[in-house]
């Protein structure tokens, strides 16, 4: 397979599918990912998720939850001009 063959397979995988994130209840803003341009932290599903949040004090304070995709792509572009970290795997 291709990357441009596995670049589509991963397009088909999200659209119109869920992802799990992060909000803080306090002040409403999401997790980023903890990178240079911290984009928006957004996890394949909540295993991942919640795989990350034993590991990270900042997501034990804040609630995990499903969104749509359009629904994170609306976030990102609010939060961090529409970057956003789509976090597959627990590394």
């Amino acid at each position: 397979m291709t990357e441009a063959q596995e670049d589509i397979d991963l397009l088909d995988d999200v659209i119109s599918k869920e992802c799990w994130l992060y909000v803080n209840p306090l002040t409403g803003k999401h997790a980023k990912s903890n990178t240079a341009d911290s984009p928006l932290a957004v996890f394949k599903d909540e295993n991942i998720g919640r795989a990350y949040e034993i590991k990270s004090d900042i997501l034990k304070g804040m609630i995990g939850y499903y969104a749509i995709w359009d629904e994170m792509l609306h976030i990102a572009r609010k939060e961090t001009s529409g970057k956003y970290d789509y976090i597959t795997v627990v590394r």
